[in-house]
């Protein structure tokens, strides 16, 4: 039996479990073949889930097509809450993406991923004024001459930030509303920094590198969770850096060293310490 055998009725109750990015990547090349199931998407894409939408796997041309489709459609760009770009795949489709769709247009986004961002695709094209902005993941940002990365600034209102990349992050300014901080490549000299940048954490989940550094006392008091990963560094730095949050409720701790040149450290000793 061919998938072209199914009878437009299946084909409407299956496109109700899916969002407008998923019908598209699923059936844009047989779309385009048979008028058919051609008329019968363009059809239901008028009406379809369009609060997610996610454009990391997307050819362009599934790319560009399922742009005309938001475009087409009256206040379709105003429906979209979580919104995934990427220049993974679909080489400088966040630039792309900012040709069809203005930021202005996407006035109850809350979630924002960006995915290999250029530097200027991040600074200057992204919409710092977004106060409806809680929710903002950078995957692999480009870093500056210095390999920094450097993050946005004025994001008042973000609730949660990840930074996911192999360059350590420099903060500029506070970020007081930000609950939720997941950060990959954190060097433990800017740990001493953090409680400046995120008073209000209670969830941190950082991958540190580093040793040379003498941690001074670093107070975040509303922290409850803390996932803490490490790279060569000293077991002691760790631990002086976990003895500032005895308020916490979870834990979780690991620490990959070269023994050649440190010390191992059983569990036991992690024990002891806890």
């Amino acid at each position: 039996m061919s998938l072209l055998d199914l009878s437009d009725k299946i084909f409407l109750e299956i496109f109700d479990y899916l969002y407008l990015t998923e019908i598209i990547y699923s059936f844009h090349d047989i779309m385009c073949q048979h008028p058919r199931l051609h008329d019968l998407i363009t059809n239901q894409l008028r009406s379809v889930n369009i609060s997610k939408v996610d454009f990391r796997l997307m050819t362009k041309s599934q790319f560009v097509y399922a742009c005309e489709q938001i475009k087409a459609q009256t206040n379709y760009a105003e429906r979209i809450q979580d919104l995934t770009l990427s220049n993974e795949y679909t080489f400088g489709q966040i630039r792309l993406f900012l040709s069809h769709i203005s930021f202005d247009q996407l006035t109850n986004i809350r979630k924002l991923t960006l995915i290999q961002p250029a530097l200027d695709e991040y600074h200057i094209l992204f919409p710092t004024r977004l106060a409806q902005l809680t929710h903002l993941t950078l995957e692999n940002p480009e870093c500056d001459d210095d390999e920094k990365i450097i993050l946005i600034d004025e994001m008042n209102d973000l609730v949660e930030l990840t930074i996911k990349s192999d360059y350590t992050v420099q903060f500029r300014s506070q970020y007081n509303r930000v609950e939720k901080l997941f950060v990959s490549h954190v060097d433990i000299v800017d740990l001493i920094g953090l409680s400046t940048f995120f008073p209000n954490l209670n969830y941190l989940d950082i991958t540190l590198f580093g040793n040379e550094t003498e941690l001074i006392e670093i107070q975040i008091p509303l922290l409850t969770v803390l996932k803490l990963r490490s790279y060569d560094v000293i077991h002691e730095l760790c631990e002086k850096f976990l003895s500032n949050f005895p308020q916490l409720k979870q834990l979780y701790y690991s620490n990959e060293i070269d023994c050649t040149k440190q010390d191992y450290i059983d569990g036991s000793t992690c024990g002891k310490f806890l």
